[in-house]
């Protein structure tokens, strides 16, 4: 129950910390192999300790039999959270009945219903690109690039590091050209964790980029 990322101009970042709720100790069975039934969304991180005290864990994460795709109301309704104001949100997320309060939202949007489709059919599909490119401890759509990549679309350079990525939209060196610079974070649980560096200077780009999706 990780919160989505703010936009880039906001300069403050979310503190959030990982606490596992539970912990149980696995027991080999008959043929030698441990039993684990996953059946709550979460992180599971398995450690093995052998006789001399090493350490061994594995991580595993489980969103939902249907993930990364997006397919339940709920979810659809969520990952709003970027293009939505919060009145808007908050009336979708808080309905009686969260499909009609989304249909109205699209229809809204889109003017008609085949414009309306084929928004969400955009959309979304950036939803689940997101979740199946960016997850981290966190479902993808939630995490920096996540967010950059449903507002902004694809970058059209990607140069890598092993500490960082930059995202570039538009001809590198160009005055009006964006560049986007992502972190990654030391976490115990992914290896696929980043932290966008943020500036004021994306609040025109981001309003506009907002306005091309709502259009």
């Amino acid at each position: 129950k990780y919160k989505p990322a703010l936009p880039p101009y906001v300069t403050q970042t979310i503190s959030e910390t990982i606490n596992y709720d539970t912990t149980f100790i696995l027991t080999k069975n008959d043929n030698n192999f441990f039993d684990i039934n996953i059946s709550e969304k979460g992180i599971y991180s398995i450690s093995i300790y052998n006789q001399i005290k090493n350490c061994y864990t594995l991580t595993l994460k489980y969103y939902g039999d249907d993930y990364p795709n997006i397919k339940d109301y709920k979810s659809m309704a969520t990952s709003l959270r970027y293009i939505t104001k919060n009145e808007e949100y908050d009336k979708i997320i808080n309905s009686q009945s969260i499909k009609l309060a989304l249909d109205s939202f699209w229809l809204g949007i889109g003017g008609n219903y085949e414009r309306a489709r084929e928004i969400i059919k955009n959309y979304y599909s950036k939803i689940q690109d997101a979740n199946k490119f960016f997850t981290s401890y966190k479902e993808g759509w939630k995490t920096d690039k996540g967010m950059i990549y449903i507002i902004y679309g694809y970058p059209h350079n990607v140069y890598k590091t092993n500490s960082k990525e930059i995202w570039i939209y538009g001809e590198q060196g160009n005055i009006g050209s964006l560049s986007f610079i992502f972190n990654k974070l030391n976490n115990s649980t992914s290896n696929n964790d980043y932290e966008l560096e943020r500036s004021s200077t994306y609040t025109n780009s981001w309003f506009i980029a907002l306005e091309s999706i709502r259009r």
